[in-house]
């Protein structure tokens, strides 16, 4: 099934948009109707839907950013605002993983939102040196900087707040 997922993950839209990027190629104007979420944009927010013919690790759903990330509606554009966001939740995995009972557990309910998120990344990087030195320094501020976007340091709040997390 995840060989599946994989091979149609093409079917899943990456907007790549990037203002300084001298590659204009790859650079897609954002759709008109695009709602900014959690991990990137949503092109029909409230609409989830998987990829045909694909059962994906995680269903998609409007309501759970990782949900999102399996959605043929999703879209990340390739710029700093939209890694911020991945790489936000990235941390916020990192750290609930960290402070779990049941790392197990975890690892199985994370491992396909990191796949996810890792494929992705490296999509954007691979696009050109830009790119690859625009993740880097978005993923230095966010994963050793611990910079995180306003969402997602309200939700790490709410979990140390919780005493998921110390």
């Amino acid at each position: 099934e995840f060989g599946a997922f994989w091979d149609n993950v093409e079917r899943v839209r990456l907007e790549f948009k990037h203002k300084d990027s001298k590659d204009a190629s790859t650079t897609l104007p954002p759709s008109m109707n695009e709602k900014k979420i959690a991990t990137g944009h949503c092109d029909e927010f409230n609409a989830p839907e998987a990829p045909v013919g694909v059962q994906t690790p995680i269903k998609p759903d409007c309501n759970k950013a990782q949900g999102c990330l399996f959605c043929i509606h999703y879209a990340c554009h390739a710029d700093k605002e939209d890694l911020k966001k991945l790489f936000s939740l990235l941390f916020v995995i990192s750290e609930v993983r960290e402070f779990t009972k049941n790392i197990d557990h975890a690892d199985k309910v994370f491992e396909p939102v990191v796949e996810r998120i890792e494929l992705i990344v490296s999509t954007i990087e691979e696009k050109s040196e830009d790119y690859l030195i625009m993740v880097e320094e978005v993923r230095d501020e966010v994963m050793n900087l611990g910079v995180l976007t306003d969402f997602w340091e309200m939700k790490l709040q709410r979990y140390e707040k919780l005493g998921v997390i110390a």
